[in-house]
């Protein structure tokens, strides 16, 4: 399992539709969905060759090419490169998951029985997290006018005075004016 020490930059609501992680979308991430594409994929291509019809067959072929070309150009540093500059790889995966659930669609409805499971469709889409770092900059900024306000209340009697030392703990100087 490969873990990413870094994220790509942000989908910015690319793909929230289709169930895309608001926010950053890591290299690991979108690695993990495409084997989990591909691994979906060749069950249901063993599947399609020992019960499909001949015109199924030809079609999936087109379809399976296209897939292995895209997966096959995913690895390695260049595939992480890609992953890391922009959210397009997980789009591509999920467009072909979705793909792939109609062609699994059109095999049972000939009569085929996959015998795999089906695909998970992707989590609906969370709090974006910029709306998250919003509100948690909202709340810091409110208690900092808070401890400020109180600080400016600061006197001998005010609740703050036994909490912040003075820094200077003699008497204050006055300073001379000059003449």
């Amino acid at each position: 399992m490969m873990i990413p020490l870094i994220a790509g930059p942000p989908t910015m609501g690319a793909c929230t539709a289709e169930g895309c992680p608001s926010g950053w979308i890591t290299p690991g991430a979108t690695r993990a969905k495409e084997d989990e594409v591909n691994a979906a994929v060749q069950t249901l291509d063993g599947d399609i060759r020992a019960q499909g019809s001949v015109s199924l067959l030809q079609a999936w072929t087109s379809f399976k090419a296209g897939w292995d070309s895209f997966y096959g150009g995913e690895g390695g540093v260049t595939g992480w490169l890609g992953r890391f500059m922009s959210a397009t790889s997980y789009e591509t995966a999920l467009d072909y998951q979705r793909q792939l659930t109609a062609w699994r669609g059109r095999f049972q409805a000939e009569g085929g029985s996959p015998s795999g499971p089906d695909l998970v469709p992707p989590p609906p889409p969370g709090e974006s997290t910029i709306a998250t770092a919003l509100r948690w900059g909202a709340i810091i900024a409110a208690v900092g006018a808070g401890v400020y306000v109180l600080s400016m209340l600061r006197g001998p009697g005010s609740a703050l005075a036994g909490l912040v030392p003075r820094t200077n703990p003699g008497g204050r100087r006055r300073r001379r004016r000059r003449r």
